[in-house]
């Protein structure tokens, strides 16, 4: 096919005129830009009948082997991180942001004392305002506190905690407070 191309007429012409171009750039008559075109265009060129092909590539002799990368633990959600994520969130997104929640570890947080809850099932939750600058309303409730603990804890108390994300909860007229089990309340009961 590349020999059918280079003696095609059209190549020869498109050949011609290029090289016309690149001799009257550099001064040459008409003249003697013809006799010069016909000369390079009369002498035959070589044109191999087949394309030798490259080297095989060789294959490394030497495996590596992939060392193991720890996976990386999600870091523990922060307080400010959950009640922003929420502000934008439809009740759908947040029943589900819930779900994804539920399960993971908080630690070091810190707020009020807001109020007592006794659950249906009889267990007391302890309600405290972490992000509400008045403390007019409670945003996370706490579980499974033990009751030694539950008898030195007071109302408008500041209180430092860990624990569990149990999800997001309604706990009374107040909705998506963030629920925490297996709480450690510390400075009580480390």
């Amino acid at each position: 096919m590349v020999k059918n191309m280079l003696n095609s007429n059209f190549y020869k012409l498109s050949l011609s005129l290029s090289c016309m171009l690149v001799l009257f750039a550099c001064g040459e008559s008409a003249k003697e830009q013809a006799e010069r075109i016909n000369s390079v265009i009369a002498t035959p060129t070589a044109i191999p009948d087949s394309i030798s092909t490259p080297a095989p590539i060789v294959a490394p002799t030497a495996i590596s082997v992939p060392t193991s990368v720890p996976t990386p633990t999600p870091r523990e959600p922060t307080f400010k991180t959950i009640i922003s994520n929420m502000g934008i969130m439809t009740n759908e997104e947040i029943d589900r942001y819930s779900q994804d929640l539920a399960g993971r570890s908080i630690e070091n947080w810190s707020g009020l004392i807001f109020d007592r809850y006794r659950l249906p099932t009889g267990e007391i939750g302890m309600a405290v305002s972490i992000g509400d600058a008045q403390k007019t309303r409670p945003d996370t409730v706490l579980y499974d506190i033990p009751e030694d603990i539950l008898a030195k804890l007071e109302v408008g108390q500041p209180i430092r905690f860990s624990g569990t994300i149990k999800g997001i909860g309604v706990i009374g007229e107040f909705q998506n407070i963030i629920e925490i089990q297996q709480t450690k309340v510390h400075g009580l009961n480390e």
